[in-house]
């Protein structure tokens, strides 16, 4: 190492988020849908409806990301949607310019199953704590996701890294 040079201590996995959960919502909308929603996206003939879920973190790891808060919506798709060659290469957008309406440093966008939503509100409501979320393709502002997941604990060497920076 060079003279004056500093120990830069590298992420492991840049790429994996672990976001520590604060608080959740479950969000239902209803309205009357607009003339220029295309008739196959109203709900009932006339009506545009929504539901998902509003999260808001904060991330564990990264190191460069640790600290910032986060807030993390879902949005539900029914069996019609594919994924891979003919469909979505990712189950959500992580967005790393977040605006000042979104109430938080960083973003992000979960493709939620519509068949996993009450389990995952059972889930919310007894143990889960953390989410995982895995991006790829980086880009200066926003990168795709490839995987997410809810848990209950910590890998064991992360918990013990940050029980060590806690003051």
């Amino acid at each position: 190492m060079s003279e004056g040079a500093e120990d830069v201590v590298q992420d492991p996995e840049p790429e994996l988020f672990r976001v520590e959960i604060l608080s959740w919502d479950w969000n239902l909308a209803l309205s009357i849908s607009s003339e220029t929603m295309p008739p196959e996206y109203r709900f009932q003939g006339g009506l545009g409806y929504g539901r998902g879920f509003d999260i808001q973190g904060r991330v564990l790891t990264p190191q460069s990301h640790s600290g910032k808060t986060i807030r993390i919506s879902t949005t539900a798709f029914g069996s019609d949607v594919t994924f891979g060659e003919d469909g979505l290469m990712e189950v959500g957008l992580f967005y790393f310019n977040s605006t000042p309406s979104a109430r938080a440093e960083l973003r992000a966008l979960l493709l939620l199953p519509e068949d996993v939503i009450a389990p995952l509100t059972t889930y919310l409501s007894s143990v889960a704590k953390y989410i995982f979320i895995r991006i790829f393709d980086v880009g200066p502002e926003q990168a795709g996701i490839y995987s997410y997941f809810f848990s209950s604990t910590l890998p064991e060497s992360v918990a013990e890294r940050l029980a060590t920076e806690t003051p």
